[in-house]
């Protein structure tokens, strides 16, 4: 570029690091664990200075003197989610983008569609679930860089109790109002946020959240099923599990006809009618489901023989132990999650591509969906 009279520089940085870090370990390499909130404090000062090694090894190329904008997704799971949103917090030019929980998991994608599907792992995303993200990351880099505006997702800001269930929550909406959405991801238990006292590194007790209303373009009124605990604070993205609101027992356990492509599979039948209930899993794509005693299996197919809803896995996916009749089945999606988003118009540009999907040739959604995080106190509580 210099050598034909161009200038060259690096528009942004964006970083999104591999899922492995739940077990708490500062390195791969550590054999003992740390407490919750070393972690967090370590990775966050870790990615403040990798944002930092990224501006001074760029200007050493580019020679350009500003700092470069640093974007960074959050990942699924503490300690990294709230670090990322930490190091957000620092005003060094690092941006949160937001989480991905939304978009599919890679357990809907396969390295072989045509022939026997070698389906991909939970913790990664689909090809659809990864342009989508790329496009939302985009959608920021816009906003933040060309339009100038001071992003940072859409997280909490206070929390302050009204009553001994319920409590307030103000949050910060890019794109109000918020909304409670349970159409587009099935309600998750507690809508994705729990309560509990004592510290983040020894909680004590969990307090379920029972409900959730929008009261204002930014703020949401949560009731909890008992007394608010003294010191309590919440938290949200504890739970990948559904609360669809119904238990009914498994009523039969059978063998499928193969796939098309030879593989096994397994059913579990439920009596009623649950399309309608699993919908938001079935329109997403594939799903857990679970039962008592570890048994676990990723349901490809719903169907209704006219008195029974009946799931059907493929037998490599289930659990070595199988289902029992007489036992309710849970529902659950890949990675944890809330069903808080705001109401932001923008649409992306591409469609999503996989026809297997029921949203085939519908546009992404940029809506900007409830930033993890822990240990939020809840002042008065």
């Amino acid at each position: 570029a210099t050598a034909v009279g161009l200038s060259h520089a690096v528009l942004s940085i964006i970083y999104m690091q591999g899922e492995r870090n739940g077990d708490l370990k500062i390195y791969e390499w550590d054999s003992a664990t740390v407490a919750l909130s070393v972690a967090i404090s370590s990775f966050t000062t870790n990615l403040i200075q990798l944002a930092n090694d990224y501006n001074t090894d760029c200007a050493v190329v580019t020679g350009q003197p500003r700092r470069i904008p640093f974007f960074t997704y959050q990942t699924a799971s503490q300690p990294a989610a709230q670090a990322q949103l930490n190091a957000a917090d620092t005003g060094m030019d690092i941006f949160m983008v937001g989480p991905h929980y939304a978009c599919p998991a890679a357990i809907n994608g396969s390295l072989n569609g045509g022939g026997n599907p070698n389906w991909g792992d939970p913790i990664h995303k689909s090809a659809d679930g990864e342009r989508w993200y790329g496009l939302q990351v985009g959608k920021v880099m816009r906003r933040a860089i060309f339009e100038m505006e001071r992003w940072r997702g859409l997280r909490p800001l206070s929390a302050v109790k009204v009553d001994n269930n319920t409590f307030d929550v103000l949050f910060e909406v890019p794109r109000p109002p918020l909304v409670i959405d349970t159409a587009f991801l099935a309600k998750c238990v507690g809508y994705g946020f729990n309560v509990n006292s004592g510290s983040i590194d020894a909680p004590v007790g969990s307090v379920s959240i029972t409900n959730a209303l929008v009261i204002g373009p930014n703020t949401v009124r949560f009731t909890t099923g008992v007394t608010l605990p003294s010191g309590a604070w919440l938290a949200a993205g504890s739970s990948a599990a559904c609360d669809l609101g119904v238990t009914s027992n498994v009523s039969a356990v059978g063998t499928g006809a193969a796939t098309p492509y030879g593989q096994a599979t397994y059913t579990v039948t439920v009596p009623g009618d649950l399309r309608n209930l699993v919908k938001p899993l079935t329109n997403e794509g594939a799903f857990y489901i679970a039962q008592s005693g570890g048994r676990t299996g990723i349901i490809r197919a719903v169907s209704w023989d006219g008195s029974n809803t009946v799931f059907t896995g493929e037998t490599r996916e289930r659990s070595a132990t199988n289902f029992v009749t007489g036992s309710p089945i849970t529902f659950g999606r890949s990675h944890v999650y809330t069903n808080l988003r705001d109401s932001d118009p923008e649409l992306s540009v591409y469609t999503f591509a996989d026809s297997s999907y029921p949203s085939y040739s519908t546009r992404y959604p940029l809506w900007n969906w409830c930033c993890l995080f822990i240990n939020l106190p809840i002042i008065g509580a």
